[in-house]
């Protein structure tokens, strides 16, 4: 397995109604992460990332939807 960073667009939202803005930029709302692990396993849409293991099994992961990715980098840089 590889160690990578994922560079991926997530999702922004706000619980604020005072926040709206109607002339808001939308595109400007994404918000641009940055997620490290071990890629375990991939699909033809989505990475498996694994963060922690226990015992040899995977304990903390995240998916991401591969059309969200901006930028995968390999560990060895």
């Amino acid at each position: 397995m590889d160690v990578v960073i994922v560079v991926w667009y997530d999702v922004a939202k706000t619980m604020n109604d005072e926040n709206f803005d109607e002339s808001m930029n939308i595109d400007s709302r994404l918000v641009k992460m940055q997620t490290i692990g071990w890629l375990y396993k991939e699909s033809g849409t989505v990475l498996l990332l694994v963060q922690e293991f226990s015992d040899g099994k995977p304990r903390d992961y995240v998916t991401i939807p591969k059309s969200l990715i901006i930028e995968i980098i390999k560990g060895d840089k």
